[in-house]
């Protein structure tokens, strides 16, 4: 029987459309301009190292304008990104802790920046098994959204999709799959102009529906469905996450790397091993064109060589995985 690898948790798939979004000054710091400006080329040519380390240089840069400069904040944001998707959990975690401190200090703590970044500190909390304290703030970000926006704009959804994976990572998945039932039409539903999106990091544009977040909740849904064994649940879910992505960024972009790992352990579970196969292949190839320095390439690679070997095309990987 194989031995089969966990599905990836990956609580959202932030975009770089969007996110890296950088504020115009009369007095705009040349070196910080450049490395926020290169920073998203490198994400765009998935170069992850390349973009921390000119995350890291823009947030050094940004420290001569002092910590209550917007251009300091945004920096934090964008390295604490890179290193979340990076899966450094622990810096990322850091590094949120520390943007909400200075939003607690120079912004209005009923904004709706101010519940955008309690958000990402409530996923980085969940990585750290504290789920009191991410409770705490999708809670607070909620309240603050129904306050600015109502009960049924988009941005709730979003609060309510942080809640479940809370509720999720602690196996409470009856309580979690309600909220992400909740939580799907309400990030399907059309945004107006005037309104702000709470997660204006990963929209494509405030004007239309957020792609990136209905993504999010179908890949959350999905992993619930997985774990429960559902899987001609889950499969539809992961199969329209991944179409997203697909149309938001390029078949080839590293952005597909989450959906097409948990869509390929759907096979496996299934015992589609021909369609894990072309699924995973397809994965790896994506992994190669980027770095193998990337944390999924070992995941990556031991469960494809698990489909390869219970497939008897145990031969394959050494050409595979040499190139």
């Amino acid at each position: 029987m194989m031995k089969i690898s966990p599905p990836l948790l990956c609580l959202f798939y932030a975009g770089l459309a969007g996110f890296f979004t950088t504020c115009v000054f009369a007095d705009e710091s040349h070196d910080w301009k450049k490395c926020t400006k290169e920073a998203k080329a490198a994400l765009e040519r998935n170069d992850w190292p390349g973009a921390e380390t000119l995350c890291l240089h823009a947030m050094e840069s940004a420290e001569d304008f002092g910590t209550n400069d917007s251009r300091y904040a945004e920096s934090l944001r964008n390295l604490a990104f890179v290193r979340f998707q990076l899966r450094q959990y622990e810096s990322a975690q850091v590094l949120y802790r520390r943007l909400v401190s200075i939003d607690q200090a120079h912004t209005d703590t009923n904004s709706l920046e101010f519940a955008t970044d309690l958000l990402k500190l409530s996923d980085v909390d969940i990585f750290a098994k504290n789920f009191d304290e991410a409770e705490k703030s999708s809670l607070q970000a909620q309240k603050i959204v129904e306050t600015k926006l109502g009960t049924f704009d988009p941005s709730v959804g979003v609060c309510l999709e942080a809640r479940a994976n809370v509720l999720l990572d602690q196996d409470k998945l009856d309580a979690a799959e309600q909220l992400y039932k909740q939580a799907l039409p309400l990030v399907e539903r059309s945004r107006h102009k005037t309104q702000f999106s709470i997660n204006q990091y990963v929209s494509q544009s405030i004007y239309s529906p957020n792609q990136n977040q209905i993504a999010s909740v179908l890949n959350n849904l999905a992993l619930l469905y997985l774990r429960e064994k559902k899987f001609s649940e889950a499969e539809p879910l992961l199969k329209r996450e991944l179409g997203i992505y697909e149309w938001q960024y390029s078949k080839n972009s590293l952005m597909l790397a989450g959906p097409l790992y948990n869509l390929g352990l759907s096979f496996v579970q299934q015992k589609k091993l021909p369609d894990a196969e072309k699924t995973l292949k397809r994965l790896w190839f994506i992994l190669q064109k980027s770095s193998l320095k990337h944390p999924m390439v070992g995941q990556v690679r031991v469960l494809l060589t698990q489909v390869l070997v219970a497939e008897n095309k145990k031969s394959e990987t050494v050409g595979l995985f040499s190139k």
